[in-house]
């Protein structure tokens, strides 16, 4: 099957969408797909499997952005006509005159990754009025839907048509657990994030911090300025990436995963970072209803954020305690697997590429 992914994509800053991206297409090449990228960026990187296509350079105004955005479609449009694919697979972003066209010449499955109308509130009614009317546009010229959560599946009912959900994957190949421990876990926490995300809920963990004296609690990606505040057993380790942040993991015992989620209008996700957590043999506590992960055990869901963290505390400490000596089997990491999510997401292609 010959697929096209067709994405809006700044390269040198979004970087987990591009990591999330070439896992992907990774994996549908394994499975003998013929998949070509057309990633319109306003930064001209070369990345291999990747076709980017630039007016404007470099340029961080939205306004440009969005104008390079226009002038790409035509070209984009010309490389999905020589290519003929048989399928389109792209990821939803802010409508824009030309993406129709792109559209509009074979079929297109769609991946929606949030509740886009809930999230554009943040910007006002006029902001948010327009891209709805802009948003009804875009979803006409889709085939079918492939939603990260049934959360947003849900939100796509109204389109009446085909919807495939498929939350996110990750190698499990590599895992650290095999579900033997021969040791105790350490009472050490981490959390991995980035700066002012409200969702995040580092706060929270500040909160949890102060009620579990004992643990350490290991901060990567916000700051401890942005927050002004300092507790004996919390540690801040600014940005880690590769094997330092494999060495930190290997010393931890327990991760933290998205506690507030509701603050963004979601209940429902699946982040990579919780499956990064479970591959490194890291039991794990958040505050949202995973799409795999609610009812396995290496989970703990704190589910009423509205209340104090007290009151959920013997739940945690009895979490604590029950994974003190366990260790992460693969029953868990197959929920996760990429494997298994990508040949279900490329199964749902065939079928709408076969209509």
């Amino acid at each position: 099957m010959k697929i096209a992914y067709v994405l809006e994509l700044d390269l040198t800053s979004q970087l987990g969408v591009r990591n999330k991206l070439i896992r992907q297409i990774n994996e549908w090449k394994s499975q003998g797909q013929d998949v070509r990228v057309f990633v319109t960026s306003p930064n001209s990187v070369d990345f291999e499997g990747l076709d980017v296509v630039n007016v404007i350079n470099g340029s961080r105004s939205r306004v440009k952005r969005y104008l390079n955005r226009v002038f790409c479609s035509l070209r984009i449009r010309s490389k999905l006509k020589k290519f003929s694919p048989d399928v389109i697979y792209y990821r939803l972003n802010v409508y824009y005159p030309g993406l129709g066209l792109i559209l509009s010449s074979f079929p297109v499955v769609t991946e929606v990754n949030s509740l886009d109308t809930v999230e554009i509130k943040r910007f006002g009614p006029v902001v948010s009025f327009f891209y709805s009317l802009a948003r009804r546009v875009l979803m006409s010229k889709v085939d079918a839907f492939v939603a990260v959560s049934n959360e947003i599946a849900g939100s796509l009912d109204c389109f009446a048509k085909p919807i495939q959900v498929v939350s996110n994957g990750i190698n499990v190949e590599d895992s650290d657990s095999d579900g033997f421990r021969s040791s105790n876990r350490a009472k050490k926490f981490a959390f991995v994030g980035s700066p002012d995300q409200v969702w995040h809920g580092v706060d929270r963990i500040l909160e949890l911090a102060s009620l579990l004296p004992e643990y350490e609690f290991h901060i990567i990606g916000p700051s401890e300025a942005s927050l002004n505040q300092q507790q004996a057993n919390v540690y801040w380790h600014g940005y880690l990436k590769g094997e330092e942040l494999r060495k930190l993991y290997a010393e931890m015992g327990y991760a933290i995963g998205t506690l507030c989620w509701q603050r963004i209008g979601m209940k429902e996700g699946s982040p990579l970072k919780v499956r990064e957590y479970l591959t490194h043999d890291l039991p794990t506590i958040v505050g949202y209803l995973d799409t795999d992960l609610e009812a396995d055990s290496a989970i703990l869901n704190i589910k009423d954020q509205s209340k104090e963290l007290s009151v959920s505390m013997n739940d945690v400490r009895e979490f604590l305690d029950n994974w003190e000596t366990r260790s992460i089997n693969k029953v868990t990491l197959g929920k996760v697997s990429i494997e298994n999510k990508e040949k279900l997401r490329t199964d749902f292609l065939f079928q709408i590429a076969a209509r």
